[in-house]
């Protein structure tokens, strides 16, 4: 893929992408609970009939003969919001008795792939198939485990659902098999199971201090009341725990745990500080080192792009990660050839544009943010 296609993929790609299903709390969780900006928008409307009829065409169109048309299948993505990809891959199957996921098998590879696939996959079954991929296989994949369980918060219940649907086994079932008694597994299968309610600071920020105290951490209660503490609450549990001990509850937290509990006890921390300091957090892994870690990028994109765009910039650049813009665009450079250009230039431009437009219902950007 070439230069030309990456930057039309950033330009055409609307902010209503993501399919916004709707999406609830458990039915115990307290709706005041659920942040604001991690609402969806489930207000779309009905897709346009000849508007999916043009872009399935328009899609057939691009796959035809010897080569693949990518401008083209980036130009009309990039028109789609989610419910509408969702129309477009309901009406293919319906007119041409197969899946748009085969056809798109059969013309693309690698991580432009990959990208389309997630991209034309319902939000919830994305989800839900990502968990399943990270616990496939001989070895799990533990930090892709806790990305995407710590992320669910007041979605877990819907994803949950689909998985069960899916796979004929609930994600506390395969989790359980997948973590046997490990510190983070612990951890995992609290923050899925335990209902989180208001409580008493000062006393919860003490109650920390003691766990963290002397030879041993008492992972217990670190469990305990990260997974039982709403994120009011909490919030102000760090902000106590700051006053009285002088020193920062995350890097408590990271002084006493180590490996894959380090990670997990931090994505928690940092979710229910803000979720968007745990999207912002995934980010950093995803583009940090060496090389690219495609799927990290691809995966936090598709499911967390829509509701954290607005806020995400802030957190990374307050939690001392740096600049998110400069970091996925650095890592662009040179790669014009690479699939995994097209991968990130997506990131660049969700995480970036601050104006989500949707309010608007605009279809172009009005700036270039690369």
């Amino acid at each position: 893929m070439d230069m030309e296609y990456s930057q039309q993929f950033i330009l055409n790609f609307s902010p209503l992408q993501f399919n916004l299903m709707a999406c609830c709390a458990a039915s115990d969780e307290p709706k005041e609970q659920t942040p604001i900006y991690q609402i969806p928008f489930t207000d779309r409307g009905n897709p346009e009939p000849s508007k999916i009829q043009r872009i399935v065409e328009d899609i057939v169109k691009a796959c035809k003969g010897l080569g693949t048309d990518e401008k083209k299948l980036i130009s009309v993505t990039g028109e789609c919001t989610g419910i509408e990809r969702d129309a477009v891959s309901e009406l293919y199957t319906k007119t041409y008795n197969k899946t748009l996921h085969g056809l798109f098998k059969s013309e693309l590879s690698g991580k432009f792939e990959k990208m389309f696939l997630a991209m034309y996959t319902t939000r919830y079954v994305f989800w839900a198939e990502q968990i399943k991929e990270a616990v496939k296989g001989a070895g799990t994949d533990e930090k892709k485990l806790i990305d995407l369980l710590v992320s669910t918060g007041s979605e877990y219940a819907e994803v949950d659902r689909v998985f069960t649907q899916l796979y004929k086994k609930c994600i506390y079932e395969t989790l359980s098999s997948e973590c046997g008694n490990s510190c983070w597994g612990k951890l995992m299968k609290a923050w899925i199971t335990n209902k989180r309610v208001a409580g008493n600071a000062q006393t919860i920020a003490e109650k920390l201090h003691k766990a963290a105290k002397g030879a041993g951490t008492d992972e217990k209660t670190f469990i305990e009341l990260l997974t039982t503490t709403d994120q009011q609450t909490y919030q102000q549990v760090d902000q106590e725990f700051s006053r009285a001990y002088k020193k920062e509850l995350r890097q408590v937290i990271k002084a006493e745990f180590s490996g894959k509990a380090e990670y997990a006890f931090l994505a928690v921390h940092d979710y229910l500080i803000e979720p968007a300091r745990f999207v912002a957090s995934m980010l950093k892994q995803a583009v940090k080192g060496c090389g690219t870690n495609d799927d990290k990028l691809i995966y936090t994109t598709a499911l967390h792009a829509q509701n954290f765009a607005g806020t995400v910039q802030q957190a990374y650049e307050s939690m001392g990660l740096g600049n998110l813009k400069k970091d996925l665009k650095s890592d662009l450079t040179g790669k014009q050839e690479s699939p995994h250009y097209v991968v990130a230039a997506v990131s660049v431009f969700y995480f970036s544009n601050i104006f989500l437009l949707q309010f608007l219902q605009l279809k172009q950007l009005l700036f270039n943010v690369v």
